[in-house]
């Protein structure tokens, strides 16, 4: 900047731009309950008196976002008026966990934890995770001595645009107020990429039985000669194995919206003395591929035995839904920033803004969980498997929108 005019004026032949970025996300939508605590007998059923929810329906904040923008571009003609930029925008992959832990006595907290559903056949019902007085007789997930239940959830985004430059107008390089109009039109690659995952094990142990050994004695009369130590079996959902048996149930859900499509924009520069205030509205339009994959476990182990087995299915993520599915949605990305700018030097300058990306259309896996499951699809419960069981539609790529927005600093090299 500055070169063939007095001031900080003028068009320069190449530039550069580094920001930093504190970006805010859009929360993680959760539609129901994800665990719930309650007394004993009430089994943390949505509805009951006792019930309390740890994770309630609502929202993950993810918090603060770091981000990154390098930009470059330069003008290709004589007169500085047709010109190619390139633009890439990256943010740290951001993560939400809360986890809880329970014991049949309540010194960890709290006794029972369990996660909720709805059944067709049945209403409001769930899986106990934990449980004091069931211990060894709940026909699902339960009767538990001790147990843990978290949830994790990622977000991140990022975009590569390749940009040819009109230059509309520009004031005279020695004009004290000096303006610039750029008009854009090039091509506008996006990746946001979340996860939600949903998880809970659970030790069972139905104790021990000790039988006394006998044996004849020197005058025909038995004697005890030692002791039969025997694991109670316990059940895990209708099967009867020996204890103590851990139980681990996962259901994870990764999203993925891809975009390509063409970007337009408009782009303004205002200096005036050592101070530049720059705008630039974009809108990109094309289409939004659209990636889910539902994975889901359950497996459970007798760790002093070895006998184990699994089944790949869990709670949210069972028949219904477990797959990778995928769709095409076409999609609009407008997307704003506003910088206001000092310049050190003819060619340096160092700025503090505004930028915020919006997309219409995109999947984000919190929408994706449908509370209403058929127990018949539910590993180890005792209707797994049962016929003549209600079918539960399947509720994938439900839309939703997603704002990504913040505060940058950062500087400029023109030359």
């Amino acid at each position: 900047g500055g070169h063939g005019g007095t001031g900080y004026g003028g068009a320069p032949h190449v530039w550069f731009k580094g920001e930093y970025m504190l970006l805010f996300a859009k929360d993680q939508p959760i539609p129901y309950p994800l665990f719930t605590t309650s007394s004993p007998n009430q089994r943390g059923l949505i509805g009951q008196p006792t019930t309390i929810d740890l994770i309630p329906a609502g929202k993950f904040d993810y918090g603060t976002i770091n981000g990154m923008l390098l930009s470059g571009g330069f003008y290709g003609d004589h007169d500085r008026r047709i010109g190619f930029e390139m633009n890439g925008f990256y943010s740290e992959q951001r993560s939400y966990f809360d986890s809880f832990i329970a014991d049949a006595t309540g010194s960890a907290g709290i006794p029972v934890i369990a996660r909720p559903f709805i059944d067709p056949n049945n209403g409001a019902s769930s899986i106990v995770v934990v449980s004091p007085t069931l211990t060894g007789t709940d026909p699902r997930i339960g009767g538990s001595t001790v147990g843990r239940a978290y949830v994790t959830s990622s977000t991140q985004t990022w975009s590569v645009e390749p940009n040819g430059i009109w230059n509309l107008y520009r004031s005279q390089p020695e004009s004290k107020c000096w303006i610039s109009a750029d008009f854009l039109l090039g091509y506008k690659h996006l990746e946001l990429q979340e996860s939600l995952g949903i998880h809970s094990s659970s030790v069972l142990n139905g104790g021990v039985i000790t039988t006394p050994i006998f044996a004849p004695g020197p005058f025909g009369f038995p004697i005890e000669v030692g002791t039969r130590v025997e694991a109670v079996p316990v059940g895990v959902g209708g099967i009867r194995t020996a204890s103590p048996v851990m139980v681990n149930i996962s259901d994870q859900f990764t999203a993925i919206n891809r975009f390509n499509g063409a970007n337009f924009g408009f782009r303004t520069e205002l200096r005036y003395g050592m101070f530049t205030l720059a705008t630039t509205t974009k809108i990109a339009a094309g289409s939004m591929y659209q990636q889910l994959r539902v994975r889901g476990l359950t497996y459970f182990e007798n760790p002093i035995t070895g006998i184990n087995g699994y089944s790949v299915s869990g709670l949210y993520a069972n028949s219904a839904t477990i797959g990778t599915f995928s769709q095409n949605k076409s999609t609009i990305i407008p997307e704003i920033n506003v910088t206001l700018g000092m310049n050190l030097t003819r060619s340096i300058s160092m700025y503090l803004g505004y930028n915020a990306i919006y997309i219409d259309n995109v999947i984000r896996p919190g929408r994706q969980l449908n509370p209403v499951i058929d127990s018949a699809t539910i590993p180890f419960d005792p209707n797994y498997g049962a016929n003549g069981s209600v079918p539960v539609a399947r509720a994938l790529f439900l839309q939703d929108n997603f704002l990504l927005q913040g505060l940058t600093a950062g500087f400029s090299v023109r030359y």
